[in-house]
């Protein structure tokens, strides 16, 4: 069966603790994420499950920055650390608000700290934001051309073909982590959808599930 050993399992805890930031709900979403990961997808790889953490927690971060953006743009950067505040600066256009979804996704993970797990958890966290910004990417020429449904067979095997073409010379561990995103996304929306049209008080106390927003960050 799946084992981590004590040792194993402190080293991702820590890593969680780190890329949450002391965040809550970040802890425990993390903790979810990477257990989709060890449930679902059998992966007991310890540098993937760390950057996980960080992958997780930066998309969350950058969500939220988003929706506080939304009504005063100015504030973008402002709930940034130094490192991730330079990156984002480095990659404005002459246009203040215009920063690419590639750049917000990388940035994220500046002064994260992921970088004391290692360069192989670095390397897959890297990976896996590359990839969620190609993902954005696609989304965004999709609905551009009004497609707001279910793809067609056609464009799902394009955007299969161009998310393996970006991780050529990636590590295969970003793929995985960004398909337990879709179940983690998957499996959020139906449990937050569930306890949404539940009407007993009990339930939200006793379970835990990703808000809507942490489900849509994924």
């Amino acid at each position: 069966g799946l084992h981590l050993s004590s040792r194993e399992i402190e080293e991702v805890v820590s890593a969680i603790h780190m890329a949450s930031k002391g965040d809550l709900k970040k802890v425990a979403g993390a903790a979810d994420f990477a257990s989709v990961l060890v449930n679902s997808l059998e992966m007991t790889d310890v540098p993937a499950l760390c950057a996980s953490a960080f992958h997780y927690c930066s998309l969350v971060s950058v969500r939220e920055r988003t929706i506080q953006s939304t009504n005063s743009p100015v504030s973008t950067l402002t709930e940034c650390s130094i490192e991730e505040h330079a990156c984002l600066q480095s990659h404005l256009s002459e246009e203040p608000s215009s920063i690419s979804p590639d750049a917000q996704y990388l940035c994220a993970l500046a002064g994260s700290g992921i970088e004391n797990f290692g360069p192989h958890a670095a390397k897959i966290a890297l990976d896996a934001a590359r990839l969620k910004s190609v993902e954005t990417l696609a989304a965004s020429v999709i609905k551009t051309k009004g497609k707001l449904g279910h793809l067609n067979s056609d464009d799902a095997r394009n955007l299969r073909s161009m998310l393996l073409s970006v991780n050529d010379e990636g590590d295969w561990r970003a793929l995985a982590i960004r398909s337990a995103a879709c179940l983690y996304r998957l499996e959020g929306l139906e449990a937050y959808r569930s306890l949404m049209s539940s009407t007993t008080t009990e339930n939200l106390h006793r379970v835990r599930c990703p808000t809507h927003e942490e489900a849509r960050a994924s």
